[in-house]
């Protein structure tokens, strides 16, 4: 199983009230994750940072994240 470093932006929301020109000045959170790649879709990229240490069919894993590709930065194997 692969472990993967992937970069990616994500929402990010501000409720306070502000000025609409500091508005404009808001960007998306860029995020840093590691986890073991489970599995590549045409729209996504599913990963989990814990994996059952048995190699089981059914395996249990924990701490999922489905990421869109359209969010993904870059990936790189670790």
């Amino acid at each position: 199983m692969k472990r993967v470093e992937i970069f990616w932006q994500d929402t990010t929301s501000h409720t306070e009230w502000r000025c609409l020109h500091e508005a404009r000045d808001l960007s998306p959170m860029e995020i840093k994750i590691l986890g073991y790649l489970i599995e590549e879709k045409k729209n996504s990229i599913t990963i989990a940072s814990q994996v059952e240490t048995t190699e089981d069919e059914h395996r249990m894993c924990a701490d999922v994240h489905i990421i869109p590709r359209g969010c993904i930065l870059s990936i790189k194997e670790i």
